[in-house]
């Protein structure tokens, strides 16, 4: 009897524990503009059959999550006809926002819809607009280049809302100012320091580089380089990071300040900081500039590494965002071979061009192949090897790549070089 009797308390225990003891489920929504959680928590009771209970699809959470997950699957008139169907007596903040979210994904960015929609929860019963709906509505502003409705909105938002724009609602404001047709670099410098004088903000790289991405889109070089000096020295502020050196790199090329761009390209390198297809792009255009043949071969190795790195940014705010290196592509092959041509380095351009052949990298069209032997081509007429120029011509012919008129150019170039050197 004792085993028995030992085993229906056993039972009996284990039974108890499984029902006194709720079990708390915590759901979070992460809003996808914000740097912070809304965090709601819902407290359910396993059953005793040890099966969770699944939430119900009319559940507003559950909504919530799917106006969400719709939104970031471009499903924008989905998400949005969803959120329609909801009564605006029960409808909740989560659910607002996912809908406000829904519209600055989409492509075009929904401006009119979203606005609508944060105006309307003002004026009709439902929810009442947060800092993270006007996060949401700030991405809408910034994507489609809205800078000045954006810094009208701030002023509306806690003069009609009494909502405070926190970090996020600024870095989405001076990014508008980055997107505006023309960049609003005055703008977005105002905003900088209204947020970290005026409002007593931190804010973040991700604030500091859509400063900086507006003033590299104006090619205001000056405003990109003091902000880039003033990350660098002023503890204050947040320390720059890879998209801010290449925002940089890429205002020091817009006004061809190319002795500027390979300085803060060799500043860039000395923090740690690996190239990107931005940056190794603008260091070889400088190259290519000024003739450096020597550099120009060493950023193509560099462009041969596997460089992988950690996205610490919202990429799509700023000018500068990190492309990912891929191998060279025609482009770079094309900049190095003319870098050589520039720095009397034929023999070195040839050499380059061999290599293209050999690789034939990834997405090289037709024209791509003109352009790079036309390159080739330049480095010859430089040094006056008609011959070799000859060559390559032949060469053209052998691979189906029919010249254009700048290859012709350049091997009546190659010829009268020659003539010029002989004499």
């Amino acid at each position: 009897m004792f085993p028995v009797t030992a085993s229906l308390f056993l039972l009996f225990f284990r039974t108890s524990r499984v029902v006194d003891r709720p079990t708390s489920v915590c759901l979070h929504a992460t809003h996808p503009v914000s740097d912070s959680l809304v965090t709601s928590t819902t407290t359910t009771t396993a059953p005793t059959n040890g099966n969770r209970s699944r939430p119900s699809p009319n559940a507003p959470d559950t909504i919530a999550r799917t106006i969400a997950r719709l939104g970031r699957q471009g499903k924008t008139d989905a998400a949005l006809d969803l959120w329609a169907s909801v009564d605006r007596a029960h409808a909740t903040i989560r659910q607002l926002n996912a809908a406000v979210d829904a519209c600055a994904r989409a492509r075009p960015a929904r401006v009119t819809h979203a606005l609508g929609l944060v105006e309307t929860a003002r004026t009709l019963a439902g929810p009442v607009p947060n800092v993270y709906t006007f996060g949401a509505l700030m991405s809408v502003l910034a994507r489609a280049g809205k800078a000045e409705q954006a810094v009208a909105w701030l002023d509306t938002m806690q003069d009609k809302y009494g909502v405070t724009p926190n970090q996020v609602v600024y870095h989405a404001a001076i990014s508008a100012c980055s997107k505006a047709d023309p960049p609003r670099v005055d703008m977005a410098m105002d905003l900088l320091e209204r947020a970290t004088r005026t409002e007593g903000l931190t804010l973040t790289v991700v604030g500091y580089n859509a400063a900086v991405s507006a003033a590299a889109r104006a090619g205001d070089a000056d405003v990109a380089i003091r902000l880039l000096q003033r990350m660098e020295t002023e503890p204050a502020l947040p320390k720059p990071d890879a998209v801010t050196y290449g925002t940089v790199l890429s205002a020091c090329a817009k006004t061809f300040r190319w002795n500027e761009l390979l300085h803060y390209a060799a500043r860039m390198q000395e923090r740690g900081f690996g190239l990107d297809t931005l940056a190794a792009t603008s260091m070889l255009h400088a190259c290519q500039e000024l003739g450096l043949a020597a550099q120009a071969l060493h950023v193509l190795e560099l462009c041969k590494l596997d460089v992988t790195y950690q996205r610490r940014t919202a990429g799509w705010l700023v000018a500068g965002r990190k492309q990912p290196l891929h191998g060279p592509d025609a482009v770079v092959y094309r900049l190095v071979i003319t870098a050589c041509a520039r720095g009397g380095a034929w023999q070195d351009a040839l050499r380059v061009l061999r290599e293209y052949i050999e690789v034939q990298p990834e997405r090289a069209t037709s024209e791509d192949d003109v352009a790079v032997y036309t390159a080739a081509m330049g480095a010859l007429a430089h040094a006056g090897e008609w011959k070799q120029a000859f060559f390559l011509l032949e060469q053209m012919r052998k691979r189906a790549i029919v010249p254009n008129e700048s290859t012709f150019v350049a091997l009546l170039a190659a010829c009268a070089t020659a003539m010029i050197l002989r004499s």
